[in-house]
């Protein structure tokens, strides 16, 4: 007869941060071995072939919109979302303190490998807007991963599951991509060093989530901890409940397990009680 494993906090705990430690690993690896192609000179005619395609391909309407969404990941934006998620004490410690620390960061060694790659922007006569500095690995790019793509982690791990939770997840992961493959549309950055940001900034989102959870485990900021699996199905309950049922002279024939078996998830609130 088959086994059923039960969900418990720690085993949740556990697959995740194991998870979190391979993704930090391959991200890191990756981001090493696309630098090192991009300063040996490698990838730049591959580069200048797709900045060739984006011109052809350009409108203004999309120039308009694109130019919108990238300043999504300037740091003005990045700055008043963080701010937004410190003026409340649940969200400080849910979402605050993690996002502004991966800004922190994200600026921090975005800063530092600008100055170790130094590679110039592409030729200012495809821009569509003006920008200074370096261009790999593009910085927007970094920071819309390790901020942005952040918060969604954060929520699937603080929020119960819900329409809404699925639906905002989806859209902000997407447009956390959508960021950084504007900078190549408007000419300021090379793919490869979107490619890279966005390596870079999931390396950052994985730091601050491994950080964040050991902190909040030695610290035992109860508020901060994640939900208990009580929104998964207790599969060993649900078992047992089978058996006693069939057990029942009174069961019908050909009956099976429905979804009265399941337990269903408290609807108090999406978010951890503060107590």
């Amino acid at each position: 007869m088959a086994e059923y494993k039960k969900v418990t906090v720690e085993s949740v705990e556990r697959d995740r941060r194991r998870n979190e430690i391979i993704t930090l690993i391959v991200s890191v690896v990756l981001l090493i071995g696309l630098l090192f192609l991009i300063h040996s000179g490698a990838t730049q005619n591959f580069d200048d072939g797709v900045m060739q395609w984006n011109y052809n391909v350009r409108q203004d309407g999309l120039n308009t919109l694109l130019t919108v969404l990238t300043y999504l990941g300037n740091w003005q934006a990045i700055v008043i979302v963080c701010l937004l998620f410190l003026m409340y004490r649940d969200n400080m410690y849910l979402f605050g303190i993690p996002l502004s620390i991966a800004a922190i960061l994200q600026i921090t060694i975005n800063k530092a490998l600008k100055l170790i790659m130094m590679r110039p922007r592409p030729d200012s006569a495809m821009w569509v807007i003006s920008e200074g500095g370096y261009s790999c690995p593009s910085g927007h790019a970094s920071v819309s991963i390790a901020v942005y793509f952040l918060l969604v982690l954060l929520l699937m791990r603080y929020m119960a599951p819900c329409a809404t939770r699925k639906l905002f997840c989806i859209t902000v992961t997407i447009l956390s991509f959508v960021i950084g493959l504007t900078r190549v549309y408007l000419g300021v950055h090379y793919l490869t060093d979107v490619i890279a940001g966005q390596l870079e900034g999931l390396a950052i989102a994985m730091i601050v989530l491994l950080f964040w959870a050991w902190f909040v485990e030695k610290k035992n900021i109860e508020v901060a901890k994640p939900l208990p699996p009580e929104y998964n199905v207790d599969f060993e309950k649900v078992h047992s409940n089978h058996l006693k049922k069939h057990d029942d002279p009174k069961m019908k024939k050909g009956s099976r397990l429905g979804k009265q078996d399941t337990p269903k998830a408290p609807k108090e609130s999406k978010f951890r009680k503060l107590k």
